[in-house]
């Protein structure tokens, strides 16, 4: 199953941002997508329409490609804020006694 299409945004993005970087080579990314996104607010509608009819037919290829596609969203972790202490140590046992996804999720990551 190959991966979601992107949006208009994100094919105006894989566009730009490969200029963006050209004109100023030590910029961060944060500071590229900032660019980007404020690019993609002032763009004309004409503009933008290029995008979305682009974005429009890879999604039909996808749906043909992949009929039984679902989309399925992730479970997200709610991370609460832990009370000031003292003692670092604590700190950590109080996070992981109130999130116990963020054990799971770590220790999927080591894998």
């Amino acid at each position: 199953m190959s991966k979601k299409p992107k949006n208009a945004f994100l094919l105006f993005s894989d566009d730009i941002r490969p200029k963006i970087r050209e004109e100023n080579p030590k910029i961060t990314a944060p500071e590229s997508a900032r660019i980007v996104a404020e690019l993609w607010k002032k763009a004309n509608p004409e503009e933008k329409e290029k995008y979305t009819k682009r974005a429009a037919e890879d999604l039909a290829e996808f749906k043909k490609n992949n009929p039984k596609y679902t989309y399925k969203k992730t479970k997200s972790v709610v991370i609460e804020t832990i009370p000031e202490s003292q003692d670092p140590l604590e700190k950590v046992n109080q996070f992981f006694q109130t999130n116990p996804f963020a054990l799971q999720i770590m220790s999927n990551k080591k894998k």
